[in-house]
Order: C-alpha cells, then structure tokens, then sequence
C-alpha cells in the first residue's frame, strides 16, 4: 500500500492527488496543482478591499486612502471522481489548511501572486452510485492573502521609508 500524501511532503516530487501529470496546470499553491487530474476549478473570483477614512478637510476631498483591507480568492469547482480528479485532492487541501502554514501561490503563466492561506473548503457530494461514493463533488476553497509578494509595492515602500529617513537626517543637520 501506497504511503498517504500529506500537506507536508511539498517538497517532494508531484506525486499522488498533488502532481497534475500530463494535464496543463491552472494554478498552483504551495505544491498542490490545480488541473483536470487533480481538482479543476470552473470558476474564480477575486476580491480585493481598501480602507478609505473620512476625514473632514477644508477644500480637499474627505476620503483619505488608509491602506489596503485585504484581498481574497474564491475557487468553484466540480469532481468526477470517476473520470477527471482525484477525490483525494481535497483531502490534501484540507491537510494543508490544518497545518495552518501560508502557501506561494503561481498564476498558469508563472507569475507569483502572493502567499495566501486556505480560509474554507466547502465539499457537496452528489449523484451517488450504488455503492454510497458521490459521482460529482462540487467544491469552493476560499483563500486570503497572507502577504503580498509584488516588487513594485516592495520598492514603493522602500522609497517612502528612505525618503522620510533623509528628511530626518537633514532635519536633525546630520550629513548624508
């Protein structure tokens, strides 16, 4: 008997419900692929929220800009457990949520879109067969991202950090 896959061989070679095998990836988080071999999303929603104050100002507009909320990624998708996706994808899913640990998340063209963690995974089993095992699983993972890996935010802040450090160097007449 095979040894189980676990959230904690990520490292390893894409093996089991993880590796997508010769089917093109959509995306991947951490060591898991989402494929048509693995768990197939058919739907993703992203969601994204800033934080405005309101701040009464005379001649200037009220709302000021106080950073970013959050953002969040919904994932629907369907199993056929008999013919495209491994039931047991879901399970790994659920063993890398338990481990609580963030995960890099790669867009299909290799771009990293941050690390997320896996906030809900929502299974409906239907179209059972005679023997009890569901022929479709539908399913929904929803994800928040944990931190932001965008270079162009990076250098932003850096910017604005070695900007401010200048100013109080030369306020405080120390040389630069």
């Amino acid at each position: 008997m095979a040894a189980p896959t676990t959230a904690s061989t990520l490292g390893q070679a894409p093996t089991g419900p993880k590796g997508a095998g010769n089917a093109p990836v959509l995306l991947m988080l951490g060591g898991f692929m989402f494929s048509l071999n693995t768990a197939s999303f058919t739907k993703s929603v992203r969601d994204t929220t800033a934080s405005w104050a309101s701040v009464d100002r005379f001649g200037l507009n009220d709302l000021q800009f106080m950073g970013l909320e959050g953002e969040s990624l919904e994932l629907d998708g369907v199993l056929y457990p008999h013919w495209r996706g491994a039931r047991a994808s879901l399970e790994y899913l659920r063993q890398m949520m338990f481990e609580g640990a963030p995960q890099t998340m790669i867009g299909p063209d290799g771009f990293v879109l941050g690390r997320y963690v896996l906030k809900e995974l929502k299974q409906e089993h239907t179209l059972h067969s005679s023997d009890g095992n569901p022929r479709q699983i539908n399913f929904t993972i929803t994800l928040s991202l944990y931190d932001l890996q965008n270079p162009a935010i990076a250098a932003l802040g850096r910017n604005l950090v070695d900007g401010v450090w200048q100013q109080l160097r030369r306020y405080a007449g120390l040389s630069l």
